[in-house]
């Protein structure tokens, strides 16, 4: 997964891994909505193209939260926080799917 998404991302742009399977992305100086609801889709795609291992595809899904920096919060506990409750509605909401948090 890290591989797919960092072919997507920009250079700027901040990957990791929090913890387990929950990873963070920092896209800095985007304020265009649309550059982000088309990043959300390049890597729901990417993720959910199956991989061949150890003899079989295994296919896998992924659930994004999104936080924006002011106009959600000027904290980046706020933003984590705000960004980790959107992934757990995107969760509810069914698989592959992004959702902002100020759309809660």
């Amino acid at each position: 997964m890290i591989t797919h998404v960092k072919k997507i991302i920009r250079v700027e742009d901040t990957f990791a891994r929090i913890s387990g399977d929950e990873f963070s992305l920092i896209v800095e100086e985007v304020s265009d909505k649309n550059y982000i609801d088309v990043l959300s889709k390049k890597i729901l795609t990417s993720v959910s193209t199956p991989i061949y291992f150890n003899g079989s595809y295994i296919s896998i899904t992924c659930s994004i939260g999104i936080s924006r920096y002011l106009q959600d919060s000027d904290t980046k506990e706020n933003l984590i926080h705000f960004a980790d409750l959107a992934m757990y509605k995107a969760k509810e909401s069914g698989k592959s799917n992004y959702i902002y948090f100020e759309d809660l």
